[in-house]
């Protein structure tokens, strides 16, 4: 219980005064966010950021506070992961986040790792073809066969070439009190420089400006004003994590080039933590979040929105540190893979009779 308390005024006293600032012609959606998880279901070391069940927690307390909570990853859910998640087909990665309430991930580049058909796998379920370390709900107390994503996975720039069709959904459509809040995702353009050439045969990648500019226009004329761009591509900088400091990298010059109307955008891929306000084309500073990555950070994002004309008229985000907080099924889950990878993970694969040095 002491965890928990703490965990929430470290989280949530920053958001007192903005929803305070609520009123009748105004409504306060959260965003919860986070990037680059790449299947780390446990913290690096034992008691310290990150996993899946900080996470958890930390979003929780963020649910409790604000029944209008949005859960968005930013790509790399999966991929160059673990054993815990890698050794299952990263079913177990699927399982939490379904337990933890993710709602949209924009397809990264790791996503890719294993091929477009794998990825679609995990999204609509179904056992791996292998037919080995996959479909194990039986021992780990999950739906047999596996169930898939109960979230959306969305890639608005990742395009079929045989049918000029996205790979998967570019955007979705949430509404808060009859407001629409339109959330886009996309992966960097560069996909195909960093993934194997066999996992993306098939598969351009549009550029990430001109997509998001393209999807803005329909989006407007279906009357929606509120648009939260997921991204898988970042930028570095020199403060801590909840800084902006010498902000450099493609994202600069992505935002530059941005429609107005987008209000936010929560990048990604650079394993960055940062918290910064971007000049898009009409010269207005925009938020723009990383939250590092395997999450250890948590990026919250207060969007007021006015309930007439559905334009978001405040935004306020910060990063906070995930440490401590448990999640009683996602612990169980864990603990359950865990046991079923003990005998790989405490195989001897081979013996250094010298010193080694790095």
């Amino acid at each position: 219980m002491r965890t928990r308390k703490a965990l929430v005024a470290s989280i949530f006293l920053f958001f007192v005064s903005v929803a305070a600032a609520a009123t009748e012609q105004s409504i306060e959606v959260t965003i919860a966010a986070f990037n680059d998880f790449h299947g780390h279901l446990e913290p690096l070391e034992p008691g310290g950021r990150g996993g899946a069940e900080a996470l958890a927690a930390a979003i929780e307390e963020l649910r409790q506070r604000n029944p209008h909570t949005v859960v968005v990853s930013a790509g790399d859910l999966v991929g160059a992961s673990p054993l815990l998640s890698g050794l299952f087909r990263h079913e177990p990665t699927i399982e939490a986040m379904n337990r933890l309430g993710l709602d949209f991930n924009a397809v990264g580049n790791h996503d890719l790792d294993d091929g477009p058909d794998e990825l679609l796998r995990l999204s609509r379920g179904g056992c791996h073809p292998s037919g080995e370390h996959t479909c194990l709900g039986e021992q780990v107390g999950t739906p047999v066969p596996f169930e898939g994503a109960r979230f959306a996975f969305l890639a608005a720039n990742t395009i079929r070439r045989a049918t000029g069709e996205t790979l998967f959904p570019p955007y979705a459509i949430r509404e808060f009190d009859g407001v629409p809040v339109a959330f886009l995702g996309l992966t960097l353009r560069g996909t195909y420089r960093i993934v194997r050439p066999q996992s993306v045969v098939g598969l351009r990648f549009e550029d990430e400006a001109q997509t998001v500019n393209r999807l803005v226009e329909r989006l407007r004329a279906q009357g929606v004003r509120a648009i939260v761009v997921l991204l898988h591509e970042g930028g570095r900088q020199n403060g801590d994590f909840d800084g902006c400091v010498g902000i450099s990298g493609p994202i600069v010059d992505i935002v530059r080039r941005l429609d107005d109307e987008v209000d936010l955008l929560v990048t990604g891929h650079t394993h960055q933590a940062y918290n910064c306000r971007l000049p898009n084309a009409a010269g207005r500073e925009v938020p723009v979040t990383s939250a590092g990555s395997y999450g250890r950070f948590l990026s919250v994002i207060d969007l007021r929105l006015d309930r007439q004309s559905g334009d978001v008229i405040e935004a306020a985000a910060r990063n906070v540190p995930v440490q401590g907080g448990t999640h009683e099924e996602i612990g169980r889950l864990i603990d359950a893979y865990r046991t079923l990878a003990m005998p790989l993970a405490k195989r001897v694969v081979g013996h250094i009779e010298r010193d080694y040095t790095r």
